[in-house]
């Protein structure tokens, strides 16, 4: 009989508390697992405030509009181009390309404004670019100033170095 073993008592509770033990498992909430710390819901304020943050900093309208409009955080694109200083050197629709264009724009300012504190003579533009091109913008801004501040590398020469070995898929995948 292939049902006897369920015959026993023993084995009838061990069924059912493996039983339930499971259907509690499977019925507990995934949310941790489904959204990431960053995840909050956006709200008309959130394309309010990126819309009118990025005119009064000097982009056009309709690319402003575009630009929140189509961005999953609207309001960390604008503390981006807000956050990037860049003065007269950097336009801000170069700056607004970048910030539009990577996971994390925020983490892109902290990369920019952490190389161009170290070096203010840095070239802006550069240093944007490689902050953009960066998987990881925060640690990419960590080798750029711990290798210039340890040798006699210029700051164009420590992106080059930093860039080609920070995003190596051995140390993205950490």
């Amino acid at each position: 009989m292939p049902h006897s073993a369920l015959r026993s008592p023993l084995a009838r509770v061990s069924a059912l508390v493996l039983t339930t033990a499971g259907l509690l498992v499977l019925g507990l909430p995934t949310s941790s697992a489904l959204a990431s710390y960053r995840y909050r819901r956006v709200r008309t304020s959130d394309y309010d405030e990126c819309t009118a943050d990025l005119i009064g900093r000097g982009a056009a309208e309709a690319v402003a509009a575009t630009a929140c409009a189509s961005a999953f955080h609207p309001r960390e694109v604008s503390r981006c181009v807000a956050g990037i200083g860049g003065g007269e050197t950097l336009v801000v629709s170069d700056v607004l390309s970048a910030c539009r264009s990577v996971r994390r724009p925020e983490d892109l300012a902290q990369c920019f404004n952490q190389i161009v504190g170290d070096d203010e003579t840095a070239n802006l533009s550069s240093v944007l670019s490689h902050c953009r091109r960066s998987l990881l913008p925060n640690e990419f801004a960590n080798c750029v100033v711990g290798i210039k501040n340890g040798s006699t590398l210029t700051t164009d020469r420590a992106l080059a170095t930093c860039i080609d070995a920070v995003d190596t898929p051995g140390r993205v995948v950490q």
